[in-house]
């Protein structure tokens, strides 16, 4: 029974404030709802016990607090002079383990479910499960408002020690602790205009708290799981030598290690995150024996790591740490205010805490350390006492100091997975051991990667392992097939049927023309064909001649095909087109060569020469043109005959000639011996007609991008893509609806996820989408693992692997990574680089992002800039704004990627106008058109 009457009150804290407003708002969130467990071990007498705790409440005016905010302008603790403690007894002693463990785990769940009414004192609860006669769990909660963990210390310390005097016979000393009202004061007593100057000038320009590990969104969850590493001895001396040596404090190299974990998976220097530290002024007599919530929670802005040396920097956040916590005492909801940062986005989502409690008083809190428990003369042993962090954050790490540190990290796994934070631990000890070997190396040199983390993205996952067989140049895959198969059908259309023969005899005329031109060995030569017939004939006829080709969309404005044309040597087109390649130094008909020679023009057999240029979107205005080696090309192709089980039969070729994708269904059907089956025109979007094709022609393969698969299976019977075995989307992310539809719709058909730049020549990674790829609606699909022949490397700052479940820039190396951009050498420079890992190789920096899962398959998660993709063309966002921004009507221009509320695959370019009549508009965007 508790007293109605009233001993004292008096204001809160910032921190309690805060803590109350929060629980008010969210009442059934369980925040701050702190739970303490602890084992006890020798024989149990709960009336001792419970008169034990009694005696602390007695003792502590903060187990006796009750909070009142009602009509008032400001909310007050308040004190009653007594209240009653009980413990809850339960009896599990007749079940075995696994029920005693899963009732355990129910009184956790139920109690937190409980909550507390915070106008009731005491704002506290015993319950104690008795496993067997001598051994004993203790859950005691409590809210978080009313005392902190070196209060849960103190007030352990005294209930065993109180205990074993009670069983004695002997009554204990009720001796009363510090009042809190006095650290209440010495709050008030700061000064707020000098706070207030310095959290304004240190969170200036404060870009925003940074993500969680693995780049996940904040989602509150219900539960925090624990991961504990503990320190040896000798890592531990190390530490404390090192912070003697660098003039710092322990508690400095921990939040140094957190803000180097931070900044490698967010990939950022500027980082921010919460420290809790205690308060426990001097100017408070036994304070150290005070019950209460001593503690101040600050946001600490770590000093940029760009540059700079281990120990300056941690020099530097010695001082940053301890200007924090002296202007703490405000609070976090007026840090916020002063921050500019708007109220609903959190100044940081992780914390740290640095438990830095008497030594007495650690003992209960370390478990399997030399000094493990808590003992009352032989009557009573607590071991094994753990209790909550604050689980209004989803990430903290709680560090417990002592002969072995302890490193817990404690998660939401509602926004983090299991699996990252697992590693957390581990990677904060990685950077501490950097911190104690050497000072003296530049940050960027230090990896939160352990030894065999790094051994498994580097090695294992990245594909470095993985050998590519012998290529063969595709030209002469195709005349091998010419030789074996002449009368089989390579080609076939609505109009026309073209076997190998046919195929072969007048690419060779072609050829012959382009070699009596001067078109042969290092030039390139553009197609310009109306039909895709006549484009592939083109393409095999310049390698032919040796030279490389650039496939040009006959569809394209005339202003941009005129640009791609006037960078060639030469464009092959139809009679139709030649004069829309005009400015080129030769324009040659594709059908003036019928009475050339039908043997190949000798060639140089070569597989550093080019083999041909796709243009994609430029960021400048301009189109840029990619070079592919033919030994890239033969690595490409290459590789899917290792991936695929078997080669296409009858490939359905879906990617427009001017698209890089179409290189995949072209090469691998010719060079395999099978047949490409070309649609008409825009035959992509008759799904009818399409669903005719592919059971017309027995389609077997065939690659398009997610949007329109999609569409496909939505409309199309699948009775009619039964001669289908596999189907390959690439160019856009898949969704996982697509593959739910998938395999509803034509279970037993193969689907495979493709995806890479025309850098790396089509494809650098793969994965086979099982019906398990998309078990749920949130889940993204996966691209895979790199292709035999690539590398694949998730990098982030300074070209550092990034943790796994992290988000990294995806770099791509191995055979098949391109020349470079065609005129362009900076923009080569800046792309393509050294590869940091293989001496003499190269990686191409896609600017995609990625990160790797916990089976080395890689997510993609968009672009790291502006780029984007719309129905699988590569699109510069700022060359269609530059082509607006060129027309004299147009002052500023910004084009955005929008959704349609109809589908969520399919994305289109908006481009908004304003302030013209509608029929300027009209004739603005013809012009723009014409302009591209």
């Amino acid at each position: 029974m508790t007293t109605r009457t009233i001993e004292a009150a008096f204001p809160l804290t910032p921190l309690q404030e805060g803590m109350l407003y929060h629980t008010i708002r969210e009442p059934a969130a369980g925040l701050f709802h702190v739970q303490c467990t602890a084992e006890l071990h020798g024989p149990l007498v709960v009336e001792h016990f419970t008169r034990a705790w009694q005696i602390a409440a007695m003792r502590h005016a903060a187990l006796r607090t009750f909070f009142t905010w009602e009509g008032r302008e400001r909310p007050l603790q308040v004190v009653r002079p007594r209240v009653t403690i009980d413990v809850d007894v339960l009896d599990w002693s007749t079940v075995d383990d696994a029920a005693q463990h899963a009732r355990w785990t129910e009184l956790l769940r139920g109690d937190r479910e409980r909550g507390f009414d915070l106008t009731v004192a005491p704002l506290m609860r015993l319950t104690v499960a008795r496993l067997a006669p001598d051994r004993h769990r203790l859950l005691w909660a409590m809210h978080h408002a009313i005392a902190d963990g070196w209060s849960a210390l103190v007030v352990l310390d005294e209930v065993v020690r109180d205990y074993a005097t009670l069983v004695e016979g002997v009554a204990p000393n009720v001796d009363r602790g510090p009042s809190f009202d006095r650290f209440v004061g010495w709050t008030e007593a700061q000064d707020p205009a000098r706070d207030e100057a310095f959290w304004r000038r240190t969170l200036s320009a404060l870009p925003g708290p940074v993500g969680l590990p693995g780049g996940w969104s904040r989602r509150r969850g219900g539960h925090r799981v624990r991961t504990t590493l503990v320190l040896t001895e000798e890592e531990t001396r190390a530490l404390r030598a090192a912070a003697a040596r660098l003039r710092v404090t322990v508690n400095t190299l921990l939040m140094g290690a957190w803000a180097v974990m931070l900044a490698r998976h967010a990939g950022r220097d500027d980082v921010v995150f919460g420290a809790t530290v205690s308060e426990r002024p001097a100017e408070i007599p036994d304070v150290d024996r005070a019950v209460g919530l001593y503690l101040s929670t600050v946001p600490v802005r770590a000093p940029s790591q760009r540059g700079g040396v281990v120990a300056e920097w941690l020099r530097e956040l010695h001082i940053a740490l301890g200007d924090a916590r002296a202007h703490g005492t405000p609070g976090l909801a007026a840090i916020q205010r002063w921050s500019g940062l708007p109220t609903t986005v959190p100044l940081f989502e992780s914390l740290v805490v640095f438990e830095n409690f008497p030594e007495r008083a650690m003992r209960p809190f370390v478990a399997g350390t030399a000094a493990p428990s808590i003992s009352s003369g032989g009557h009573l042993m607590l071991r094994s006492a753990e209790m909550d962090v604050p689980n209004d954050i989803p990430l903290v790490l709680l560090a417990l100091p002592g002969d072995r540190m302890v490193l817990h990290v404690v998660h939401d796994p509602a926004a983090i997975p299991d699996a990252v934070a697992a590693r957390l631990p581990a990677q904060i000890a990685t950077v501490l051991s950097g911190f104690a070997t050497d000072a003296g190396r530049p940050l960027d040199d230090l990896t939160t990667l352990s030894p065999a983390e790094r051994a498994t993205v580097l090695r294992e996952w990245s594909g470095a392992r993985v050998e590519l067989p012998a290529c063969v140049d595709v030209l002469d895959r195709f005349e091998q097939q010419v030789t074996a198969r002449p009368d089989a059908l390579a080609l076939s259309t609505e109009r026309e049927r073209v076997t190998y023969s046919a195929l072969d005899r007048r690419a060779n005329r072609l050829a012959q023309r382009l070699a009596s031109a001067g078109l042969g060995h290092g030039t390139v030569v553009g197609i310009l064909a109306d039909e895709a017939v006549d484009a592939i004939v083109g393409m095999i006829a310049a390698l032919k001649a040796g030279a490389a080709y650039a496939p040009l969309d006959p569809r394209a404005a005339p202003a941009r095909l005129e640009r791609m044309a006037a960078s060639l040597n030469g464009v092959l087109a139809t009679a139709s087109l030649a004069v829309r390649a005009g400015r080129t130094a030769h324009t040659l008909p594709l059908d003036d060569a019928a009475d050339l020679p039908e043997e190949c023009p000798p060639r140089a057999r070569t597989s550093a020469a080019a083999a041909y240029v796709v243009f994609t979107s430029g960021s400048t205005g301009e189109p840029k043109g990619v070079i592919v080696e033919r030994a890239h090309l033969a690595a490409s192709t290459a590789a899917r005959d290792v991936y695929y089980p078997e080669p296409p039969q009858r490939f359905l070729l879906l990617s427009p000639i001017s698209v890089d994708s179409a290189v995949a269904g072209i090469y691998w059907t010719l060079a395999s011996g099978g047949t490409l089956v070309l649609p008409p025109p825009r035959g992509e979007q008759d799904i009818a007609g399409l669903t005719q094709l592919v059971e017309r022609e027995e389609v077997t393969h065939t690659l398009l991008v997610p949007s329109l698969y999609r569409t496909l299976l939505e409309h199309a019977d699948p009775r009619r893509l039964a001669s289908v075995r596999c189907v390959v989307v690439a160019g856009e992310e898949c969704s996982p609806e697509v593959v739910r539809l998938h395999h509803a719709r034509l279970p037993g058909v193969a689907l495979h996820n493709e995806y890479g730049p025309s850098e790396a020549t089509v494809w650098a990674t793969a994965a086979e989408l099982t019906g398990e790829s998309a078990a749920t609606s949130d889940s993204r699909v996966s691209i895979g693992r790199p292709i035999p022949g690539a590398r694949v490397y998730l990098l982030g700052d300074a070209l550092r692997p990034v943790p796994v479940g992290s988000v990294g820039e995806i770099c791509i190396g191995g055979a098949c990574v391109a020349r470079g951009y065609l005129g362009l050498a900076d923009e080569t420079r800046q792309r393509f680089i050294a590869d940091p890992f293989v001496p003499g190789g190269r990686i191409y920096r896609t600017g995609d992002r990625g990160r790797f899962r916990e089976d080395g398959q890689i997510e993609f998660l968009g672009r790291s800039d502006d780029q984007i993709k719309v129905r699988g063309f590569r699109v510069e966002p700022g060359e269609i704004e530059h082509a607006l921004a060129a027309h004299p009507a147009v002052r500023e221009a910004a084009v955005v990627l929008a959704r349609p509320a109809l589908t969520d695959d399919v994305a289109g370019l908006v481009a908004a106008l304003s302030g013209l009549p509608d029929d300027q508009v009209e004739r603005l965007l013809r012009d723009v058109e014409a302009m591209a």
